[in-house]
C-alpha cells in the first residue's frame, strides 16, 4: 500500500520532468536554428579571412613593386652618376690634352 501510494507521486515528478523537457525542446530547437546561422557566418569568417589573407598577399606584392621600382630609380640614378662621371673624365682629359698636362 505504501508502495503503490508512492508512485503516482513518482508519475507526476517523472510527467513534470517531461514537461520540463518539452519546454526545453523549443528552446533547443531555437539553438538549431541559430546553429545555421552561426555555421553562415563561420564560412563568412573564413571568407573574410580569405580575404585577409588576399589582402595581405596584395599588399606585400605593392611592397614588392615600390621596391622594384625603388630599385629601377636607383639604377637610373647609378648610370646617370656614372653617365656625369664619364663625362667628367672625358671633358677633363680634353681639357688636358688641350693645355698640355697629361694624367698618370
Amino acid at each position: 500500500m505504501f508502495a503503490s501510494g508512492t508512485m503516482p507521486a513518482a508519475n507526476e515528478m517523472k510527467h513534470r520532468y517531461l514537461a520540463a523537457n518539452e519546454m526545453r525542446h523549443p528552446y533547443l530547437s531555437a539553438n538549431e536554428m541559430r546553429h545555421p546561422y552561426l555555421a553562415a557566418n563561420d564560412m563568412r569568417h573564413h571568407y573574410l579571412t580569405a580575404n585577409d589573407m588576399r589582402h595581405y598577399y596584395l599588399a606585400a606584392n605593392d611592397m614588392r613593386c615600390q621596391y622594384l621600382a625603388a630599385n629601377d630609380m636607383r639604377r637610373h640614378y647609378l648610370m646617370k652618376q656614372l653617365f656625369n662621371r664619364k663625362q667628367l673624365f672625358k671633358i677633363t682629359w680634353a681639357m688636358s690634352v688641350h693645355i698640355g698636362i697629361h694624367f698618370e
